[in-house]
């Protein structure tokens, strides 16, 4: 178990194994009776059940990263160039020097800051972020699922009002939506950040 778990990465438990664990969930949640609290202290089944648990959130994962990317909420370049101009105006209040050409800030000069910082080791927590953007994009659709789950089959593992539940769950989901907005957002902010201090830094070299 321990070479299992020190073998996965932040990444892989927030994006995969947890919503995986959450989608296996539903189906004793769904069906009423609990199955999988019986299997705690078994260890053989608990490495099961996290390998269960990775294979079916891998599948998620996918399916939710492909939906994703398919829709202009990824890379939004609206976005993207708002935070090429918020970085600017900060920049410009702080007392920096503004390039003589104001950048464009389309898409490809986004995925070209990135890279470059990347190349450099300089993306600093842009990776935390992103993993807590893929964690909050994965969380999301199962919450919609569960509020689905509990307004047709009730809450078998507690007494909670349901109405009270689902309505607790919505208000998690908004909330969680705009998190995912304002990190993506600081994504943006933090690339083109380190894009500027690297290029001024390759100017003085």
């Amino acid at each position: 178990m321990n070479n299992v778990s020190s073998k996965m990465t932040l990444y892989d438990m927030l994006a995969m194994v947890i919503p995986g664990f959450l989608l296996l969930m539903l189906f004793p949640f769904c069906c009423g009776c609990i199955v999988l609290s019986k299997w705690i202290n078994d260890i053989y089944t608990g490495v099961l059940l996290v390998l269960a648990s990775y294979i079916i959130g891998l599948i998620y994962h996918k399916a939710v990263e492909y939906l994703y990317n398919k829709t202009e909420f990824r890379n939004s370049e609206k976005h993207i160039k708002k935070q090429s101009e918020r970085f600017y105006d900060t920049f410009k209040k702080d007392g920096g020097k503004l390039p003589d050409e104001m950048p464009i800030s389309t898409r490809n000069d986004y995925y070209t800051a990135y890279y470059a910082l990347m190349k450099e080791n300089m993306l600093n927590s842009i990776p935390i972020l992103e993993v807590q953007v893929a964690f909050i994009r994965n969380l999301l659709p199962l919450i919609v699922l569960y509020i689905i789950a509990i307004c047709c089959c009730g809450f078998p593992y507690c007494n909670i009002n349901s109405c009270g539940l689902a309505i607790s769950l919505v208000v998690i989901a908004v909330i969680l939506l705009l998190i995912l907005i304002e990190i993506r957002n600081k994504i943006y902010y933090l690339v083109w950040e380190g894009n500027e201090y690297l290029k001024q830094n390759n100017h003085k070299s």
